[in-house]
């Protein structure tokens, strides 16, 4: 099964931003979830979770959710402009975006992460066993997080 997870909390993004990732890409998976404190005005086919209220750090809470398959991350901010095929190929272990554009900050990007039901699990467990740490040292910047603990063995 493949399923594609979205992340809206506070006002930053709205409804319409979740629905229009949805259509972009709800022909290419099985399950779209969105992480949200407001699922207000989304789409009908959009499954929810609710958010816990940790803002960016929310991500690293997703990747230790089993959605039962293939699950591709996809910040609201992304454009779909054709097939997924290529990065669905490339997510059989945890698997993020490479910044090849930008020489500065970390390598990595979260934009775009996928993994495979719980393979990721192990990331959201280092993040928690120094919880207070890592909320310091990173101050919300949830791709140092994942960029300074090489979590990932694959980048697209």
């Amino acid at each position: 099964m493949r399923t594609i997870v979205t992340l809206k909390y506070g006002n930053k993004y709205s409804a319409d931003d979740v629905n229009t990732i949805y259509n972009m890409c709800k022909h290419q998976c099985q399950n779209f979830w969105c992480r949200t404190d407001d699922p207000e005005g989304l789409e009908q086919g959009i499954l929810t979770q609710k958010a816990t209220g940790l803002g960016n750090w929310e991500k690293i809470l997703l990747l230790g959710k089993d959605f039962g398959g293939q699950t591709l991350y996809l910040d609201l901010d992304v454009i779909i402009q054709g097939d997924l095929e290529r990065i669905w190929m490339h997510i059989d272990e945890p698997t993020i975006c490479e910044t090849y554009w930008k020489d500065f900050g970390g390598a990595w990007n979260s934009s775009v992460m996928g993994w495979t039901c719980d393979n990721a699990k192990h990331i959201t467990e280092a993040f928690f066993e120094n919880f207070d740490y890592n909320m310091h040292k990173y101050d919300g910047k949830d791709d140092n997080f994942l960029y300074d603990g090489r979590w990932f063995g694959e980048t697209f």
